[in-house]
């Protein structure tokens, strides 16, 4: 009797102490800008929105949404977006931080740059000057033919810049063909960066309920060259370069088609099946919906029609490819 007494009460410290770890705190910092919601769902009121950067504090969790500390308000957040968890060592990705004293933005962008090569012991060369700091952004291109010749940095093509880090961020997102649209990376050529900027920020204007439904869905876009496929990965859209739609450079319909992508993983999250016949007719109504209230590219809303009329049809099932 005394040893069944023994072992109830080691069960139940055991259970104890699970639940003291498991209701410890710790902070995450999150990479892209994350919506903070009221409560644990994607229908949830987006109450505020966390800029990429930003440490919380996790205070709670439940299912597939952390429940965190922002300013003086508990919101929620979902698990999934991109984050790190934050640690006591300090992530040093600058020169500045290790030899050399910076005070100006130059020697910033020299220090971040001199890292990258391992030439923190020596003065790093010179590099590009940012162009002259604005207290606000260039306006956003309107299509791919907008970039300036001689653009070097993102907040030229679309990214909404004020301050000088916003510049120099900018400036170094371009050189590495990743410029951001709020909280979303996007990878590609200048053509394909300014084109996605373009769709983004008619989506943004023209429809914020369906540019927050993407935004929750994605986190980054790329180009890839010489593929004919669009299709979607763990948040992340692979659009191939040689795809009708992308011969067509039609911001309308990248705006819709992005919609399209995001509705495949924030339908698994949402436990409903993300692909198939069942996930890709609902993806495509939504796809016509959004195309319907941007108000373009009626040859692409007369396709998605006729294919999803036929999708029952093996030959108009493309996710088998």
């Amino acid at each position: 009797m005394g040893i069944m007494r023994i072992r109830i009460w080691a069960i139940l410290l055991c259970l104890l102490l699970t639940q003291a770890l498991s209701a410890q705190e710790y902070a995450v910092s999150v990479t892209r800008n994350t919506n903070l919601r009221a409560s644990y769902s994607l229908q949830a009121r987006i109450v505020d929105k966390a800029p990429a950067g930003t440490t919380l504090q996790v205070v709670d969790a439940f299912n597939r949404w952390l429940k965190v500390n922002h300013g003086e308000k508990s919101l929620w957040m979902a698990d999934w977006v991109p984050m790190t968890r934050v640690t006591d060592a300090p992530n040093i990705d600058n020169c500045c931080f290790v030899d050399r004293q910076c005070s100006a933005d130059s020697e910033w962008m020299d220090g971040y740059w001199a890292f990258q090569r391992d030439e923190c012991p020596a003065p790093a060369s010179a590099q590009p000057e940012t162009p002259a700091q604005s207290s606000s952004a260039s306006p956003p291109v309107s299509a791919p033919i907008s970039i300036p010749a001689n653009a070097d940095n993102c907040c030229q093509i679309g990214n909404e810049c004020a301050t000088n880090g916003d510049w120099i961020n900018g400036y170094l997102a371009f050189q590495i063909n990743q410029c951001k649209h709020q909280g979303l990376l996007i990878e590609g050529t200048r053509e394909f960066l300014a084109l996605m900027e373009a769709a983004l920020d008619m989506l943004k204007q023209q429809s914020p309920k369906w540019y927050a439904y993407m935004d929750d869905g994605l986190s980054r876009v790329i180009e890839v060259p010489g593929y004919d496929k669009v299709y979607v990965r763990g948040g992340i859209a692979y659009f191939g370069s040689d795809t009708s739609v992308a011969r067509a450079a039609n911001p309308t319909t990248h705006a819709a088609l992005l919609v399209h992508e995001a509705c495949h993983p924030l339908r698994k999250y949402a436990g409903q099946k993300s692909g198939g016949l069942e996930g890709e007719s609902a993806c495509t109504e939504i796809e016509i919906h959004v195309l319907d209230l941007l108000g373009g590219a009626p040859e692409r809303r007369a396709f998605l029609q006729y294919v999803l009329h036929n999708i029952h049809n093996p030959a108009f099932q493309w996710w088998h490819s």
